[in-house]
Formats: structure tokens, C-alpha cells, sequence
């Protein structure tokens, strides 16, 4: 069996639409795993729908739950251990989202599914590297 993944939120967004957006590698991957989004997933969302940059149809909370049934994929929770983790992260930008994305692929052992620039250099080198997470 496929080690999980954690997708982020664009992973999660693209994958659930089908959008070419998402390398083809990445949606392989996706294929036949084990598949989770962070709880955060939902809460970056909203900032998005709020600030009127995405729209979902009917409406974000129904979006989610189809997209979830769809790919199929369970939400993983924000717990403390996950909010501690996220911020002990070394040398980490400071985006919450991404902080507490990388953390629940951490603490839960998943490989994270990420097209974000800036989380992809943190995990192939120095820290990331060092507490072993991995990249779809």
C-alpha cells in the first residue's frame, strides 16, 4: 500500500477540480493512496472565498464535503500537538497555513503534496530535510 498523503490546500483544490494546474506527476501519485487534507485546508479556503478570490459552488462548506467524497479523502484535524509542531518548525517562512500543513504531514508520518516553492526548498534541504519530511 501507498504511504499517505497529506495534500495541501492547492493540491487539495486542484486535485478535487481536475485542474491541470496540479502537475500530472502529482496527480499520479494520488492515485490508489491514502489520501488526507488538513482541517487548515478549510479555514485557507474561506480566506480565499472571504477576499473574493475563489468561489465554490453552492456554496465552500458543500464543496468541500463533495470534494472529500469525490477524491475520496479524510480531513485530519488540528490538534495540539500538530499546532505545537507547526510552530517549532526551524527556519520556516511564517505562513500559518503552510506552518500547520507541514506539521500534520510531521506528526501524522504523511508525504506532503505541495506545488509551493518555498515548502519544497525547506523539505529538500537543511531543516526539512533533517525531520524527514517527505514530498510527493
Amino acid at each position: 500500500m501507498n504511504k499517505p498523503i497529506l495534500l495541501d490546500t492547492h493540491a487539495f483544490h486542484w486535485l478535487a477540480l481536475g485542474d491541470e494546474q496540479l502537475p500530472v506527476r502529482l496527480r499520479s501519485a494520488a492515485v490508489g493512496a491514502p489520501l488526507y487534507v488538513s482541517a487548515v485546508a478549510a479555514w485557507e479556503l474561506a480566506i480565499h472565498v472571504r477576499k473574493g478570490r475563489l468561489t465554490f459552488l453552492p456554496t465552500l462548506p458543500v464543496w468541500f464535503e463533495q470534494a472529500l467524497v469525490a477524491l475520496p479523502a479524510k480531513v485530519v484535524p488540528l490538534t495540539h500537538e500538530i499546532a505545537f509542531q507547526g510552530e517549532a518548525l526551524p527556519a520556516f517562512h511564517g505562513d500559518p497555513a503552510d506552518r500547520f500543513q507541514v506539521a500534520t504531514a510531521l506528526v501524522n508520518g504523511y508525504r506532503l503534496m505541495t506545488v509551493d516553492g518555498k515548502i519544497e526548498a525547506w523539505a529538500k534541504k537543511g531543516p526539512g530535510k533533517a525531520l524527514g519530511l517527505t514530498l510527493v
